[in-house]
């Protein structure tokens, strides 16, 4: 039984496929005197298109015209689309424009003539009409990064910080916060003179992935952009590091507390003042530079609570007789690790501090903040044995 029941359903598909094919005969011979009118409409297309390719545009203008002017041609959108770039490659935009939407209209199923589309609107500064077919683009395709690029850019020609971060939300959502998007996206709310979204960007990121350095390292340089520093304050207040190296403590601190009061939002104007008020060991300083650190850098946690820790360090260290424990293994920023291994030495790890403060000042080049007189003045004070 299965046997036969196999070649029956063999023996019923060929009957399909004869079927099939008398059908389709039938109509090629049905269309025998029309298929001769209509073989001449692929090869006005071919020509046209290779005058197209050859970059020949106004002869592919004529050919892809003949194609519109033809009653018997249905589907004209495709040569309305090549009319329209033919006509931007020769400088006239405005049929260029008519042309593009003529296509889109006819066949709005096709994102390339949207694209076209698009960016002939805006070319003629009619980015809100054009904003529409953006929005439509990144619905169709959300994993094409162009269209988010495409649609900030229209965003930010109109002067929207709120349709920009309708986009970027769109943007994250696909592909989630990294630094070339925040970057990217600063640079616009930055050109809008929307600062405060600019920051944002950042701090996003930076809670994101857990203060990663080079995160901070790009707010660093994003802060000296939108917040110059005076000139005297250039090099991070070389006359704070001058008094710095000679020993004038005091009157190093007094330089680097004016030159962050002028630039409150330059963290490394802030981590200097931090590094000098230790070294002078006056605690009430310290908690002013906490107290900034919290204000204008909330987003920077580890900062605040590492200052903060060393703060209660030298406390605690004061009033116990017992030897005082620190929690942090590592100082938020490289200029801090002066700091981390005075308290290594007060922990009694003596020879773990002289060792790292050794290699510090091999290290030591004239970009660094901490002057090797300094590092020399610690490493005194640390007994030998």
């Amino acid at each position: 039984m299965p046997r036969g029941k196999s070649q029956r359903i063999q023996h019923w598909r060929l009957c399909q496929y004869e079927i099939s094919f008398l059908g389709l005969l039938a109509l090629m011979l049905f269309h025998h005197t029309q298929g001769k009118a209509q073989s001449v409409i692929p090869q006005k297309y071919h020509e046209a298109e290779i005058s197209f390719q050859a970059s020949k545009w106004a002869e592919s203008i004529t050919g892809f015209q003949s194609l519109l002017d033809d009653t018997s041609v249905q589907v004209k959108a495709p040569a309305y689309f090549r009319i329209s770039i033919c006509n931007e490659r020769l400088g006239n935009l405005p049929s260029a424009l008519m042309n593009a939407e003529q296509a889109y209209l006819l066949d709005s199923f096709q994102d390339e003539y949207l694209i076209h589309y698009a960016d002939l609107l805006e070319k003629k500064y009619e980015f809100n009409k054009a904003w529409k077919l953006r929005l439509e683009l990144i619905r169709r395709q959300p994993r094409y990064i162009s269209r988010y690029e495409d649609a900030l850019q229209n965003a930010s020609n109109r002067n929207s910080p709120e349709q920009c971060l309708l986009i970027t939300q769109k943007w994250e959502d696909q592909f989630g916060l990294n630094l070339g998007l925040v970057e990217r996206n600063a640079q616009i709310f930055l050109a809008l003179k929307d600062t405060l979204s600019a920051k944002k960007q950042y701090q996003k990121l930076i809670e994101k992935l857990d203060r990663r350095r080079d995160v901070i390292d790009a707010y660093n340089e994003f802060e000296k952009r939108i917040h110059p520093i005076n000139e005297e304050n250039i090099g991070v207040c070389p006359e704070a590091k001058e008094r710095l190296s000679i020993g004038e403590d005091s009157l190093a601190y007094m330089k680097i507390k004016e030159c962050t009061e002028n630039n409150p939002e330059n963290i490394e104007l802030l981590e200097f003042q931090f590094l000098i008020a230790f070294i002078i060991n006056d605690l009430s300083e310290m908690e002013v530079c906490i107290e900034k650190f919290y204000t204008y850098f909330p987003f920077l946690e580890n900062h605040a609570q590492y200052a903060e820790d060393v703060k209660n360090f030298f406390l605690q260290s004061k009033s116990q007789t017992n030897q005082t424990t620190f929690s942090h293994s590592v100082p938020p920023n490289k200029n801090w690790q002066f700091i981390q291994f005075k308290i290594l030495w007060q922990m009694g790890k003596e020879d773990l501090a002289r060792k790292e403060l050794e290699i510090l000042m091999k290290e030591n080049s004239e970009g660094s903040i901490i002057p090797t007189f300094q590092i020399q003045k610690l490493l005194k004070q640390i007994p030998t044995r």
